[in-house]
């Protein structure tokens, strides 16, 4: 589906990226900054995360609304054209379904959150942050939940108006009449509705605000053009029923608080709020089914069928087996994680002698524990992670940067079909593993995380905006048609490609160098990474991106045949390699003034023999590159000279990860981290296979057809 339609929606999720990385930033300083903030000022931080949230839904529901009412787009000889993407993600599905979904969300947030305190209540723990506990939560959904009701009408009667067939599913209605009663209950048994209790034209009116108007019935469309009936039927009689059962809860507590200013004071009221958060839960999901099963055959309304849409690729059942375990893994591991945290009592704030007298010193020798700590495996798995996303993702900027650089449009063109043939089936892959670093230094080293993304938030948000408009524009060149667009896009990409690594870069200054201290934005949100050493690294990262680029590609013309292309691309990489080293030298004596406790360990302490590899490695690159042969060899030297620079550093800088903060300092507790690095052994089994057939699948030889014998072409429709 969305290598056709990928075009139409693809805007409300780029919007829904920015959201997110918004969300992500402010949520660190809310969670870290309760003693850093005045309570006011910490207090209003909530609020981008509430708004960058709801936006969040509005634009990932406006996805799923277009799919209910496809529109912004033509059809002509089996592609799309004519897109209109403003128009799609505002269709007219788009108000009632987003409304009703970010109303569900604080439905079930205040009634989810407030059945856990009114457990703590029934145990009896009656004091003023429990009551506080339930109540606020409670009465913010207990506030939004007749309003939920009314814009379910609404949304019912979007369906009852566009979707006819889903409303006769959700009735159970077969036949087309006037005055159809309204079913509560009921099974479909050989096209009628059994056992239901009918209100006489209840349907009608509820539908249509006439008693006597008319419904269409299951029978006007064929079988195969039906979806199932009892699901849909039932899924929306649980949602109703437990949007009701919750309003009278809402409305006791009401009752209760206009007449006596206090909480209901029968067990019973909190029993009932203690299932209150289930039955919210439920009531969600089973409106989504409603959504969802209601529109089959169709995952695009009267436009693509399900089974048109579906992988024809063999064993793809079984890897959604395998995700779903995993999955399953993962929320085991995740309950099990916070019960624990619930357990665990506060750690002191300073170990005392007490604390120790107990225990025996242990010395280095003698120690018979593991190998590793658990926060220094976690540091590790991190570092390999951001090692491989500046060796793939690093990468696909530096074919950005050439693409920028290709020259005019017809003297470039060669180079940017390469670029785009080399980087289309992996791009998305690769920048996986920035998300993969992100969600690990939030989960493992939270303080860590808190400040750098505090103090480096403008930064961090240029490169996520950079991160967003660059596979954005790269997506929308590959499949405009007018001249002007493609380059509108190209241009895109390829400035967002080379402004990327460098507002990385700079962040990756300000931390080796020292600048961001622990706490939320206690350094300078602008000298932080406005500095030589900042700009240095920047551009190094720009460099190196480039570097490995173009020896990348070196190679994948030589497969290709393309001996114009492997000569350029060769000359490139011999110039880039030369100047990442001069950048290189030049950031150690910047160093030694800047950071000089760093530049101690790269140049004559543990980082040493990693930094001599580096140099190595970057010196055996340029011979092989200037002898012009045996450039599969060379991205091996490459990739292991810039490994050894980046290992390095963190060899360097370890334990110390901000001034003052060492990683023991840091970590999260050992439950948080075994229970991670747990669930990543587990995705990883399925991780590393997939990774390892998408590369080796795109670096295989492919012979080319005999029509294109004569000469080598860059472009593939497969990618």
């Amino acid at each position: 589906m969305m290598g056709t339609y990928g075009q139409v929606i693809g805007l409300p999720f780029s919007l829904e990226g920015i959201a997110f990385f918004i969300e992500a930033i402010f949520l660190g300083i809310y969670l870290y900054a309760w003693d850093r903030l005045p309570p006011r000022q910490h207090m209003l931080t909530a609020l981008p995360i509430l708004v960058a949230g709801v936006a969040s839904a509005f634009f990932v529901v406006a996805a799923n609304a277009w799919m209910q009412q496809p529109v912004g787009f033509q059809m002509r000889g089996g592609r799309v054209v004519a897109v209109d993407p403003w128009e799609a993600m505002f269709n007219p599905a788009t108000p009632p379904q987003t409304v009703h979904m970010i109303l569900a969300a604080f439905m079930v947030a205040g009634f989810l959150m407030a059945s856990v305190y009114a457990v703590a209540m029934l145990r009896g723990r009656r004091d003023r942050y429990h009551r506080l506990g339930f109540l606020v939560p409670f009465t913010i959904a207990a506030l939004v939940t007749p309003v939920q009701i009314g814009v379910g009408d609404w949304a019912a009667h979007f369906v009852a108006d566009n979707q006819p067939v889903k409303l006769a599913a959700m009735e159970g209605v077969f036949d087309t009449a006037r005055g159809v009663p309204l079913h509560v209950g009921g099974i479909a048994v050989d096209g009628e509705m059994r056992y239901a209790l009918e209100i006489p034209r209840g349907l009608s009116l509820l539908a249509h605000f006439a008693p006597d108007a008319q419904v269409a019935g299951l029978n006007e469309v064929p079988a195969r053009d039906r979806p199932p009936v009892n699901i849909t039927h039932w899924a929306f009689q649980i949602m109703v029923g437990c949007g009701f059962a919750l309003l009278a809860l809402s409305a006791w507590l009401g009752l209760v608080w206009r007449r006596r200013k206090r909480l209901p004071g029968s067990r019973w009221f909190l029993r009932a709020a203690v299932l209150s958060g289930p039955a919210a839960v439920l009531a969600l999901e089973s409106g989504w089914v409603v959504t969802e099963v209601g529109r089959q055959p169709w995952i695009v309304y009267r436009v693509l069928r399900t089974s048109e849409a579906v992988n024809p690729a063999p064993g793809v059942v079984w890897g959604f087996v395998v995700v779903s375990v995993v999955y399953l893994v993962l929320t085991v591991a995740t309950v099990y994680v916070l019960r624990r945290l619930a357990r665990d009592q506060p750690v002191p704030i300073a170990p005392q002698e007490r604390d120790v007298a107990e225990f025996k010193v242990v010395r280095d020798a003698e120690r018979k524990g593991p190998v590793m700590s658990l926060p220094e495996a976690m540091l590790a798995v991190l570092w390999i992670g951001l090692t491989a996303y500046v060796l793939f993702g690093g990468a696909d900027f530096g074919g950005g940067v050439w693409d920028l650089l290709a020259g005019t449009t017809r003297r470039g063109r060669p180079q940017r079909d390469l670029v785009e043939h080399s980087i289309g089936p992996v791009w998305e892959a690769n920048h996986v593993w920035l998300i993969f670093v992100i969600v690990l230094l939030w989960t493992g080293i939270p303080p860590v995380f808190a400040a750098i993304a505090s103090t480096l938030y403008i930064p961090l948000t240029l490169a996520a905006l950079g991160i967003i408009a660059r596979g954005a524009a790269f997506a929308f060149r590959k499949v405009s048609v007018e001249i002007w667009q493609q380059r509108l896009f190209g241009a895109t990409f390829a400035f967002s490609s080379l402004a990327t690594p460098f507002f990385l870069g700079t962040v990756a200054g300000a931390v080796a160098s020292g600048r961001v201290p622990a706490g939320i934005t206690q350094g300078g949100t602008v000298s932080s990474w406005l500095n030589l050493t900042s700009l240095i690294s920047g551009a190094l990262a720009v460099g190196t991106a480039a570097y490995l680029a173009a020896v990348y590609l070196t190679r994948d013309a030589q497969r290709a045949g393309d001996a114009p292309l492997t000569e350029a691309f060769r000359r490139r990489a011999l110039v880039t390699g030369f100047v990442v080293g001069v950048l290189s030298a030049a950031g150690l004596v910047v160093l030694h003034a800047d950071a000089p406790a760093l530049h101690s360990e790269l140049t004559s302490g543990s980082a040493l023999p990693l930094l001599i590899l580096s140099v190595a490695s970057g010196l055996v690159s340029l011979a092989l590159l200037m002898w012009g042969r045996h450039l599969l060899a060379v991205r091996l030297t490459a990739a292991l000279a810039v490994v050894g620079l980046l290992w390095g550093w963190g060899i360097a800088q370890y334990p110390r990860l901000l001034p003052g903060v060492t990683l023991q300092d840091a970590a999260a507790t050992d439950t948080v981290l075994s229970a991670s690095l747990i669930s990543l052994a587990v995705g990883a089994v399925l991780l590393l296979p997939s990774l390892w057939w998408l590369y080796a699948t795109f670096q295989r030889d492919h012979p080319q057809p005999a029509e294109q014998a004569d000469g080598p072409t860059h472009r593939d429709s497969g990618t």
